[in-house]
């Protein structure tokens, strides 16, 4: 009977080594990804409107909380460097400065129209 208890301990302990070993290894993977000569750099991201009144204005205002809380849960540091209230609702203009280890790297790909 302590054998098999033993066993199972055995069992699961190699079970939570190896899913830590895969979710390290899957952020190593990535983390190497980033390896462009700004990839290390500050990411700003500059969030506007356009001409699409209150609907873009509180579209704007949902983009910036969702980078805000992304940059929190990769331990970024995120800075509002700029902020235009938006007549109705939201914004019509938000600049965001993002610093940490990749930030640039982790926040390139974020473009849209």
């Amino acid at each position: 009977e302590d054998e098999k208890e033993t066993l199972e301990m055995m069992f699961e302990e190699c079970q939570v080594a190896a899913e830590r070993l895969l979710k390290d290894g899957k952020l190593y993977e990535l983390e190497s990804l980033l390896n462009g000569n700004l990839d290390d750099k500050p990411a700003r991201i500059v969030l506007t409107a356009g001409a699409g009144g209150t609907e873009a204005c509180d579209w704007v205002d949902m983009l910036h909380r969702m980078y805000l809380r992304h940059a929190e849960r990769m331990n970024y540091k995120a800075t509002i460097e700029e902020m235009s209230a938006g007549d109705v609702v939201g914004y019509k203009s938000v600049e965001i400065l993002i610093e940490g280890q990749n930030a640039y790297g982790w926040f390139r790909g974020e473009k849209g129209a």
